[in-house]
């Protein structure tokens, strides 16, 4: 229990208050996110460590995906490394 209330203790001494800028929308915790690889379409929801449920579309910051995609503004394209290789991916859509 001792080592869960220092891991909260942790995580809001880290947080950090993020404003919208000119109402841009960019990807932060909470997110859902349209992303298009190419042919393929795909939402996920960017959640926070511990949270992730992939099965559910939920996918933590601390992903190799959510890591490239936190702080980026719709319309933006990301590129992240996959054990299948790189694969490219433009942000269509931050709700």
């Amino acid at each position: 229990m001792e080592g869960r209330i220092l891991e909260l203790e942790n995580l809001i001494r880290e947080a950090k208050i993020v404003e919208k800028i000119d109402g841009a929308k960019w990807v932060q915790i909470g997110s859902i996110v349209l992303l298009s690889s190419g042919k393929k379409k795909e939402k996920y929801k960017i959640v926070g460590t511990g949270q992730a449920n992939p099965s559910k579309g939920e996918i933590s910051i601390d992903s190799p995906l959510g890591k490239v995609l936190l702080d980026k503004p719709e319309g933006a394209t990301v590129t992240v490394e996959t054990p299948k290789g790189k694969i490219k991916y433009k942000i269509i859509r931050i709700e």
